[in-house]
């Protein structure tokens, strides 16, 4: 389910009404806008279109403000500028609360972390973006502190901040062929640099939850009465498949780089002109670029409610390969990052969901541990997912 911001805007949720239109009248060309717009309001959880604009509408008339003193402090740590206006609650990321600022020096955005949210990876994220712009890849470049260091600690919580490029409209699936050949050449691009891997693998896609955790992450949900345990207890069997089947057991294995490590649905924005920026560069880690470009196929490639859109996937490898300069690793092994960062991601929402001391991520995990649950990843997903991959694309 999509998440909307705190202070959501009509404008946006229009423009993406229209990009899921016409993602979708390749396939459908009886569809109306109109049933698009039903489509968005329900992917973001209302029932149709007025009853969304009514929530925007509440959420807009009630935006939350920070504290002038604590806007100027921020401003200043990260010389910003002196503010211009409040510093108001924009959106709730997974690293924690996201704020907008607007100075005499430009727009920006305030990251909040949650106490739990790991800082340890910031000056990896840096160089991964700076080499970036300069190989051509758009983006919200992140700002340093007046000290040069990624972070800045103020009033005893974490901050950091992105420069704010201006309104852009967030590229939701499903995306026409001529987007998945844009989004592919950007991810050929970042492995055409070859950036060397900081370290190992990162352990979210390298270190596999086993039978043993998924089994007790089951019987704590049905301790706790959990709402998504009937879920959880329908998918397991499959889980447990899937993690036995899906594995990358090349040898010698593929080398890791340093690289995004998810540009998936949510980091991708579309500025007035058609430019894509990719964004959401804190997950950035070791990753064999094989596995990269395998969950980039299996999530853009996959609609709402579960179907593959083959022309997509074949349209991402095909805009891959002009810009890589490289044949891609097309086999099922590629999903095995993919497998590995699911199967943490749902043991970790129900860890979240469960324990986490703030309300609001509770909330957040417990509202996306069903959904989850109802439309697990398979092996035979995958399988279509590479059969699309192995096909020419129907692209200019």
């Amino acid at each position: 389910m999509k998440t909307l911001p705190d202070r959501p805007s009509m404008d946006h949720l229009r423009q993406q009404a229209k990009e899921l239109f016409a993602g979708l009248r390749e396939n459908q060309p009886n569809l109306t806008l109109s049933g698009a717009q039903t489509l968005l309001a329900k992917q973001y959880g209302y029932r149709d279109w007025p009853t969304l604009k009514a929530e925007v509408d509440r959420r807009r008339a009630d935006v939350k403000t920070a504290a002038p003193k604590l806007a100027a402090e921020l401003a200043d740590r990260f010389d910003l500028g002196r503010p211009t206006g409040p510093m108001e609650a924009l959106t709730f990321s997974w690293a924690g609360q996201v704020w907008a600022l607007t100075t005499d020096r430009g727009n920006w955005r305030l990251t909040e972390f949650l106490d739990y949210t790991p800082t340890d990876n910031l000056e990896v994220e840096f160089r991964l973006v700076e080499a970036a712009v300069a190989a051509g890849v758009p983006t919200a470049e992140p700002v340093r502190d007046r000290t040069g260091r990624p972070l800045a600690e103020v009033e005893g919580r974490r901050w950091r901040v992105h420069r704010d490029l201006g309104a852009g409209t967030e590229v939701a699936i499903p995306i026409t062929a001529g987007t998945a050949v844009q989004i592919g050449r950007i991810v050929g691009t970042l492995h055409r640099l070859r950036l060397p891997a900081p370290g190992p693998v990162n352990q979210w896609i390298s270190c596999r939850a086993d039978e043993d955790l998924l089994r007790r992450q089951l019987e704590r949900s049905r301790a706790a009465d959990a709402p998504w345990t009937e879920a959880f207890e329908r998918a397991l069997p499959g889980l447990l498949t899937l993690a036995a089947t899906v594995v990358d057991d090349r040898d010698p294995a593929e080398e890791p780089i340093l690289s995004h490590g998810s540009p998936g649905p949510g980091t991708f924005l579309r500025r007035n002109g058609g430019e894509l920026l990719l964004t959401g560069w804190d997950h950035a880690c070791s990753i064999p670029p094989s596995w990269e470009l395998g969950s980039v196929l299996e999530h853009w490639g996959t609609e709402p409610g579960g179907a593959l859109n083959e022309a997509t996937v074949s349209a991402i490898v095909a805009g891959y390969r002009e810009a890589a300069g490289a044949e891609p690793y097309l086999e099922l092994g590629m999903f095995s990052g993919t497998v590995t960062g699911w199967l943490t991601w749902v043991e970790s929402r129900v860890n979240v969901a469960l324990g986490a001391n703030d309300e609001k991520a509770r909330d957040h995990a417990a509202r996306e541990l069903p959904g989850l649950l109802d439309t697990p990843l398979t092996v035979a997903h995958l399988e279509r997912v590479l059969a699309a991959a192995r096909k020419p694309a129907l692209v200019a």
